[in-house]
């Protein structure tokens, strides 16, 4: 099934919101990025949760698989990944982020300080659409690591 079958309407309004973080991403200071020479942010990526990958975790939830479901119950629609050099610079754009206006940070989930059983590391902030949007967008899912934890995952 495609985006476009799936998400139908909403589709446009789920771009713009990924669109518009990832310009405020884009906006980090350029005095907070480098701090001794040290680039805060690393790599940034985006994705729109496939329909496939969706509907099994709506199955898993005993939801409709339907869009409406998707959006109104569901925190990572939209994914951003943000990777950086050290963990007190994923603490240092978490708080960044957190400040701004278009932001409502809806729950934080700190893997850095308590990781997951698996050895799993990172911190997600679970937020509200962006403001100007659509509201039929329920939530966004920001995850940010360190370049060493990606890298592990990885293996």
């Amino acid at each position: 099934m495609t985006e476009e079958a799936f998400y139908g309407e909403s589709l446009p309004r789920i771009q713009a919101a990924r669109k518009q973080l990832l310009e405020l991403i884009e906006k980090y200071p350029e005095e907070k990025r480098e701090n001794g020479g040290i680039q805060a942010i690393m790599y940034c990526c985006s994705r729109i949760k496939t329909p496939e990958s969706m509907i099994k975790k709506l199955q898993i939830h005993g939801l409709p698989q339907d869009c409406e479901s998707a959006l109104s119950h569901m925190h990572d629609t939209i994914g951003i990944r943000i990777i950086c050099s050290f963990f007190d610079e994923v603490y240092r754009v978490a708080e960044w982020l957190k400040e701004q206006p278009e932001i409502a940070v809806l729950q934080v989930k700190d893997y850095i300080a308590y990781p997951k059983p698996n050895g799993y590391r990172s911190y997600h902030l679970i937020r509200d659409e962006l403001k100007r949007c659509a509201d039929e967008i329920a939530s966004i899912d920001l995850s940010m690591q360190t370049i060493r934890d990606l890298l592990a995952e990885d293996f």
